[in-house]
């Protein structure tokens, strides 16, 4: 068996899809949604889950893949691509299965590389959590964004949490332990926990340029208001000096 190259990411809609109803004997399937794109080849019952030779090489090619093998059905996966081995009446259960996990794993990715990202940012603005000083108000917008974009990436990550660290299901099905057996190849769990005590850092570290931040904006105007009230009573000297000086020439 041959697998069939799949489509350029810049024309995914020349990728064949898959008969209506059915996995076929060996069909590549575009993802648009994940840029991902599935080959899926149809087992027989009496067969061994075991990946052909040419599918493992094909998804291999754009990295190292994660392989696994239960009750009949064969998965390896790869950024890009992924291959599926199976029984036909249990496909779509376990393709579901399947893209369910891709889109876990893109969305943690994602949040991976906007984290990774922020670094330079972090590191550039750590001193301010320690004094904020009049050069550095032109920075506060840069700051209120930066702290906006934090909080979106730990929404996020709140609400990925539940579908990467979950109970088996029981009774557990072909497609609940592929999920299973896929989370825990990816150590989803893992490196959820890890991303969220890098966003703790963040956050202690903008918490703190927030705090710099207002105390710095309170003692300016608190400058302001003591200029003006100088300014208030140099008048009124002033005046007084003027009145005195007009009383004595009359």
């Amino acid at each position: 068996m041959t697998p069939q190259t799949a489509a350029p990411r810049t024309a995914p809609a020349t990728v064949p899809l898959p008969a209506e109803g059915t996995c076929g004997a060996a069909n590549v399937e575009w993802i648009s949604a994940l840029e991902l794109a599935l080959l899926v080849v149809s087992a027989r019952p009496d067969e061994a889950a075991t990946l052909p030779a040419e599918a493992l090489a094909w998804v291999e090619a754009t990295g190292p893949a994660q392989t696994i093998a239960i009750h009949g059905a064969a998965i390896a996966w790869a950024p890009g691509r992924a291959a599926l081995l199976v029984e036909p009446t249990r496909c779509e259960a376990v393709r579901a299965a399947l893209i369910e996990f891709g889109m876990h794993d893109r969305d943690l990715r994602e949040l991976e590389a906007e984290v990774a990202a922020g670094w330079a940012d972090l590191e550039s603005d750590a001193p301010l959590a320690f004094d904020f000083r009049d050069r550095d108000a032109e920075r506060r917008a840069g700051l209120g964004e930066r702290f906006r974009r934090l909080v979106a990436l730990r929404a996020r990550l709140v609400r990925l949490v539940p579908h990467l660290d979950r109970p088996p299901l029981h009774p557990p099905t072909l497609a609940s332990q592929v999920g299973e057996r896929l989370r825990e190849r990816a150590r989803m769990a893992e490196r959820a926990g890890h991303l969220g005590m890098q966003l703790e850092v963040h956050e202690r570290v903008y918490d703190l340029c927030g705090q710099r931040a207002s105390e710095w904006s309170l003692a300016h105007r608190s400058r302001g208001l003591e200029w003006a009230v100088v300014v208030l009573l140099a008048v009124e000297t002033a005046l007084i000096l003027v009145d005195l000086l007009a009383s004595r020439g009359s």
